[in-house]
């Protein structure tokens, strides 16, 4: 059920271009009817894989630009690793090859047809000289576009912190909406990096759903930095091992035994779009959310989790507090009650084990009951503690 919650708000939503910059050769008005991203990244290396779905006013050719801080390894990739990530998550052929050519300071260092992507690598010095190689570009095939104005402070500002690769993508589109295989993208980094910014020349209303999987979790502030906010998938933390990262894409279980998964989306105006998403450092559970992982989905996890709430849960902390040692005074007064019971028909282990299993029974019962069990020890904790203060006053 989780799964299809979360494809179904992905895929209902309109989706705009959210990680690259885009140019039409010819007149025309191009929107990306539904963008998703996935970030793989283990601290040195990146996998990035984009999924599009394109459409225009008329038929034109789509030039798209995706700013990288190093050179990239490009193959096509398989729109099934969204839907095995999702799942998994509990959401639930080349022509033609070119490099080495130069042109002033515009390096060209891979040029490839990837399905329906003809995607050239480039190494840039200056927004100018990157301008003024892009007209001879596009002119070699038969089109007369100019560099947006628009793009070239873009361009300038993203190799000044770094970022000197371009992946250029030719994409031929029409009005009728055409689904683009995704791409995969290598590259090595030392940071968690997302490019948002580059799609601030686009004005329109767009989203960007991005699935990042690392060997930490990622904060939310850093999110928020971007634009970006958490979806929550779970309770607790997700963590994929290596043989279901290889499900999602053998690639990433080249770089990954085993990654955290943190699910971002983006909703708005593009002119929002004011930074990249990047990321140095990363959070690990803690061990309150270990524990709770271990029996996730059960009244224990629910009570764990309860504790793990009491700080800036906007509650009274005392209160909060109260309730809390409540519920967990149900435990033992489920004990003393199951222990009564049998104590008169049974010998005094025999009485013991029957009652600890009957803890156990409720602290790790899953489901609707888990739920109906959590409310039970509560009121239950509440008389247990009213009755041992009533012994010990009165005895």
């Amino acid at each position: 059920m989780r799964a299809l919650v979360i494809l179904l708000f992905i895929l209902i939503t309109p989706v705009a271009l959210a990680d690259r910059g885009g140019i039409p050769l010819t007149p025309a008005f191009v929107e990306e009817t539904e963008q998703n991203a996935i970030v793989a990244w283990n601290g040195e290396e990146e996998i990035l894989i984009l999924s599009t779905n394109l459409r225009a006013s008329e038929n034109t050719t789509i030039l798209e630009l995706l700013p990288l801080p190093s050179k990239p390894e490009i193959k096509e990739g398989d729109e099934k690793s969204f839907y095995e990530l999702i799942k998994l998550a509990g959401m639930q052929r080349k022509t033609g090859l070119g490099f080495g050519e130069s042109k002033g300071g515009v390096e060209i260092i891979f040029q490839e047809r990837i399905g329906v992507h003809f995607i050239t690598v480039v190494r840039i010095n200056s927004s100018q000289e990157f301008a003024e190689w892009f007209e001879g570009f596009v002119t070699k095939r038969g089109y007369n576009a100019k560099f947006p104005e628009s793009l070239e402070s873009l361009v300038e500002d993203y190799v000044r912190r770094g970022y000197s690769y371009f992946a250029i993508d030719l994409i031929s589109v029409g009005e009728d909406e055409k689904s683009v295989k995704p791409i995969v993208y290598r590259f090595k980094t030392d940071k968690l990096y997302y490019p948002l910014k580059v799609s601030s020349t686009f004005k329109s209303d767009t989203r960007a759903n991005v699935f990042i999987l690392a060997k930490g979790i990622v904060r939310e502030e850093d999110l928020r930095k971007a634009g970006l906010w958490r979806i929550k998938i779970s309770d607790m933390y997700v963590y994929l091992s290596k043989s279901e990262l290889e499900r999602i894409d053998k690639s990433i279980a080249e770089i990954l035994d085993g990654a955290y998964l943190s699910v971002a989306v983006f909703y708005g105006s593009t002119e929002r779009l004011k930074a990249d998403l990047e990321i140095e450092e990363l959070s690990s559970p803690t061990l309150l959310e270990r524990v709770a992982k271990l029996v996730e989905g059960t009244t224990l996890s629910h009570l764990i989790l309860s504790l793990k709430h009491i700080k800036g849960s906007g509650v009274d902390p005392v209160l909060l507090s109260i309730l809390i040692f409540s519920t967990f005074s149900g435990f033992p007064a489920i004990f003393y009650v199951i222990y009564k019971i049998t104590r008169n028909k049974f010998d005094r282990k025999v009485s013991i084990l029957i009652s600890t299993l009957s803890v156990a029974f409720v602290a790790f019962t899953k489901g609707f009951l888990s739920f109906l069990a959590f409310f039970a020890l509560f009121f239950l904790g509440i008389v247990f503690v009213l009755y041992v203060s009533y012994r010990v006053i009165t005895r």
